[in-house]
């Protein structure tokens, strides 16, 4: 969170985790989940708004991107810099 926050303010959305792998790797969480049958409601949750950003073609960016949808949602830009 410490460097998260403040590249997101600063509106820096160069891959580090990307949202690509992001989807990837919570795609594979709620696939083991399923196969436990274990409800991961959540997860569920946060895999589509990955696949949201990535479907907006936002898959290269990093993960702090997905703040992008609440701007579009709200109205609201959150932070300065660059866009």
């Amino acid at each position: 969170m410490e460097e998260t926050i403040p590249r997101l303010l600063q509106r820096n959305f160069v891959p580090g985790g990307t949202v690509d792998i992001m989807t990837k790797d919570i795609g594979y969480a709620l696939n083991m989940a399923r196969t436990l049958d274990l409800p991961v409601p959540v997860t569920a949750l946060v895999h589509e708004l990955f696949r949201m950003a990535k479907a907006q073609g936002k898959g290269p960016k990093a993960q702090p991107v997905l703040i992008t949808l609440w701007e579009e949602w709200t109205g609201i830009r959150v932070g300065g810099g660059k866009s």
